[in-house]
């Protein structure tokens, strides 16, 4: 029996070299690559953090430069690929993101529509192409829709955790609802596991202003800028034992601004000072030298602006940013992919 001819090569990849920074700097993480991908082949990379997994990703979906060597896809040479058709090969590539990098100034539907409108989708197309693909939702005006159908209530904000979600309704309320993962549901001690499929009211208080969510935390401020937790005892804030399943209160008062990422919140106050509590899950303690940190605890300097990122953190000062937190795939934005502690590294370019 004669041996079936082999697939065709999806991606080829020779003798690729990839360095970040410069002179004493310089941390070379990838030595003369190779790689044959055939067709249908399902290819699993492993290795420890920072030996260049995401790295050669980026390169194979033309997201870094190629610095050195030959990267074919579908016979298409990458190196010296002009701008224009490297957009045009990333269209046909498809990516599943560690994080969503969604851009928090647009609705989630403003992010289906954007990322259809750069595959260059005719614009008639694209509210059809968006009903379809938005199982999720999004805010228009105060009117609330989730997977296409309306939801009951005027709605002000909407914020979404890794499997569930919160709103707050214009009326000072907060409802939240999804799948129940440390309690971060506010409706008390859910087996874990357990979804609830409709927004349920957390509590009975209608002076919230604002509330975020994580993966294993939810956190709300009031309008007397408290700022109450609930989820995880350990990421709450509140140096519990053991989780309630309902809003409990985080020591401090006169909170200026809060916001919730992953496993960790962050705070500010009027005199623009820093302060965090929670853990990254990524090695990457929130305050260094501490984690989890159970209670508020001050960074330490001032800040104009704080922005925080699946397990990263961006602050900046005047004009000048700084970075810090976990780095792999170089969302810190300054030349390498190594991770840093606060209170970070300057953003290359700024």
């Amino acid at each position: 029996m004669s041996l079936p001819p082999p697939r065709e090569v999806a991606v080829e990849i020779a003798g690729v070299n990839h360095h970040f920074g410069k002179g004493e700097a310089r941390k070379q993480v990838l030595f003369d690559n190779s790689l044959v991908i055939r067709r249908g082949e399902i290819v699993i990379m492993t290795g420890p953090s920072g030996s260049g997994k995401t790295t050669l990703l980026t390169l194979i979906g033309t997201l870094r430069g190629l610095q050195e060597g030959s990267i074919r896809i579908n016979g298409q040479e990458l190196a010296g690929l002009a701008p224009a058709a490297q957009v045009q090969m990333r269209r046909n590539i498809g990516f599943i993101f560690q994080a969503h990098n969604l851009l928090n100034a647009l609705t989630a539907r403003q992010n289906v529509r954007m990322a259809i409108e750069l595959t260059g989708v005719p614009r008639a197309q694209y509210d059809q192409i968006a009903n379809d693909m938005d199982s999720g939702c999004f805010i228009r005006g105060s009117t609330l829709t989730c997977g296409g159908q309306i939801v009951d209530g005027a709605w002000r904000s909407l914020a979404g955790g890794a499997n569930h979600r919160c709103g707050l309704q214009t009326d000072g309320s907060i409802w939240c609802w999804g799948l129940e993962d440390g309690n971060v549901l506010g409706q008390g001690v859910l087996a874990s596991g357990s979804t609830l499929d409709a927004p349920t009211r957390v509590g009975t208080d209608n002076d919230w202003i604002d509330v975020g969510t994580g993966a294993r935390l939810s956190c709300g401020m009031k309008a007397d800028r408290s700022i109450w937790c609930w989820g995880d005892p350990q990421l709450t804030g509140t140096n519990t034992v053991d989780s309630l399943g309902v809003p409990l209160r985080i020591p401090g008062d006169n909170w200026a601004w809060l916001e919730v990422a992953w496993n960790r919140a962050c705070a500010g106050t009027a005199d623009k000072h820093l302060w965090c509590w929670g853990s990254d899950g990524y090695g990457l303690e929130v305050v260094p030298g501490i984690d989890p940190v159970l209670v508020p605890t001050d960074l330490g300097g001032t800040f104009d602006e704080v922005l925080l990122g699946g397990h990263h953190t961006c602050a900046r000062i005047g004009s000048a940013w700084s970075c810090w937190g976990w780095n792999a795939g170089g969302q810190l934005v300054n030349g390498n992919v190594e991770t840093h502690q606060y209170p970070g590294v300057p953003l290359c370019g700024r």
